[in-house]
């Protein structure tokens, strides 16, 4: 159950187990903890174990079970190495401890301050020397993010522009419809009106009823049948269910006129 929940562990129970139960711990095949967890709980077990054997040390600091180490740790667990001598990796099984607390406090280069401890010069030289490549590497990276922001806000402009383009087009476009419609809907009202004229001048025009009986002062008859009437029409004897019709005869045959009469 410790193995299992050892990330969770109090450094208080963690302090006071012995070094065999501490070890036995991390090499159980429950053991469940994060790497840099870990490293924060070796820290505070090395502090109160200042003279453990550095087998013991290598052993429970191994960079498969450890392979990065937590920044506030790291100046502390790099000391032990620098004491203990893991500077290298005998085992040849990742990187030293020495390197991995290197590494670690090269990720805070912008804040690093190596001060009152026992770190020779050469190793605060190479603590410096990381944290270094770490904010160039940095500031390569946000440079190469700016000018991907840069690549994508121009290529933004240029798709803002291009519909800015089309939207120009748009109201233009809309603008001559507008115009257009007016045109029609001015042109629909002149044909309308004249329309509305036409059909109230058709309207007085009445359809000469069957009942009508016309004055006997009105002689047709002096019209020739090949003759065209100049006013009225000659009136059949014969209707239909409307009124009287004009039967003109020519050459090409009979034709059936009705017969109006004008109440303008």
């Amino acid at each position: 159950l410790a193995a299992s929940g050892f990330e969770n562990l109090d450094h208080k129970l963690l302090r006071g187990l012995s070094v065999e139960l501490f070890s036995g711990l991390l090499s159980s095949p429950e053991f469940a903890c994060s790497s840099e967890k870990l490293s924060v709980h070796i820290a505070a077990y090395l502090k109160t174990r200042p003279d453990l054997d550095s087998k013991v040390v290598e052993e429970i600091t191994d960079p498969n079970r450890m392979p990065t180490v937590d920044s506030d740790s790291a100046l502390f667990l790099l000391q032990q190495a620098l004491d203990y001598s893991l500077v290298t990796n005998k085992k040849n099984k990742g990187k030293s401890l020495k390197k991995r607390c290197i590494d670690s406090l090269s990720k805070s280069w912008n804040s690093i301050k190596i001060t009152g401890n026992k770190i020779p010069p050469e190793t605060k030289n190479e603590v410096y020397v990381a944290s270094l490549e770490t904010a160039k590497a940095s500031v390569e990276s946000l440079q190469s993010e700016v000018a991907s922001l840069k690549a994508l806000l121009s290529a933004s402009q240029s798709d803002f522009a291009l519909v800015q383009t089309q939207l120009d087009v748009l109201r233009r476009t809309t603008r001559q419809q507008t115009t257009c419609n007016s045109t029609l809907n001015a042109n629909l009202n002149r044909v309308t009106s004249k329309l509305n004229v036409a059909q109230n001048e058709l309207a007085k025009f009445v359809r000469v009823p069957s009942e009508h009986r016309f004055e006997t002062h009105h002689v047709y008859d002096r019209y020739e049948r090949r003759m065209k009437p100049f006013t009225m029409p000659k009136v059949h004897s014969q209707h239909d269910e409307e009124g009287y019709i004009f039967r003109q005869v020519t050459m090409l045959g009979k034709r059936n006129y009705p017969v109006f009469y004008y109440e303008g």
